[in-house]
């Protein structure tokens, strides 16, 4: 399905902020859709004053501290593309970015193999550090990811996934959302109305989807009702072996 326009715009704002400034054809390669559709969506950016159009580039109306990129203060972020889910995350580590006197670049992953590219895109830009939130929509593309992402010679802060105990790359530093908490505050809310039969509709093919379904099952059992609660799986790349 095709991206509606205001939401890719959005996100050709979001890019262009974070960067400072970015061409034409790269926000087109990054996002999957032709220059002309990117060099409408910059024109419509700029006549609403949400940033700058050059030739062939488009340039954010903020400008980026001297010292900051002087000193090359730089940390790359890298998310996979059309992930609406991470857009909250991403402001918040550009806030916190700026408060500790550093620069926030954004890169997207554009397929499954874009990880990397992104991550070598980041570091050739001058990246200092990586938040990194990798597809791994199996636990196959994981490991693929392990070999690379341990040679990495920049700190990195896996966003949003967390690595197997043993693997290649579990001594990084991690952060992401309580997802078991939040299976049981809904829950804690749906047995306290009287529900004993409660349906999860869920993908199994990203990381969070996992941990969730996981969470579930476990909760439900430990709360004698796994017997009626039952997990229907919302993806059509879905399957009953997230592996």
């Amino acid at each position: 399905m095709r991206e509606p326009a205001p939401k890719r715009q959005t996100r050709i704002a979001a890019l262009v902020e974070a960067r400072g400034s970015a061409r034409i054809t790269d926000l087109a390669d990054e996002l999957g859709v032709s220059v002309v559709t990117v060099r409408r969506d910059v024109e419509e950016l700029a006549q609403r004053g949400e940033l700058r159009r050059g030739h062939g580039v488009a340039r954010s109306l903020r400008p980026i501290a001297q010292e900051s990129t002087a000193t090359g203060d730089t940390i790359g972020m890298v998310v996979p593309e059309r992930n609406t889910y991470l857009t909250e995350v991403v402001q918040a580590a550009r806030e916190a970015a700026e408060k500790a006197g550093l620069r926030l670049a954004l890169h997207i992953a554009a397929d499954e193999r874009g990880t990397e590219r992104a991550v070598r895109q980041a570091l050739d830009a001058g990246a200092r550090g990586l938040l990194l939130a990798p597809r791994w929509r199996t636990e196959a593309e994981a490991r693929a990811d392990h070999t690379w992402l341990a040679e990495l010679e920049v700190p990195v802060v896996l966003v949003e996934r967390r690595p197997h105990r043993g693997s290649a790359v579990y001594g990084l530093d991690c952060v992401r959302s309580d997802h078991a908490h939040g299976v049981h505050l809904t829950l804690e809310h749906l047995t306290a109305l009287g529900h004993r039969r409660i349906v999860l509709a869920a993908r199994d093919d990203s990381p969070t989807a996992r941990v969730i379904r996981s969470e579930f099952a476990a909760q439900t059992a430990a709360r004698g009702i796994a017997e009626g609660c039952l997990v229907m799986l919302s993806s059509r790349t879905a399957g009953p072996d997230p592996r």
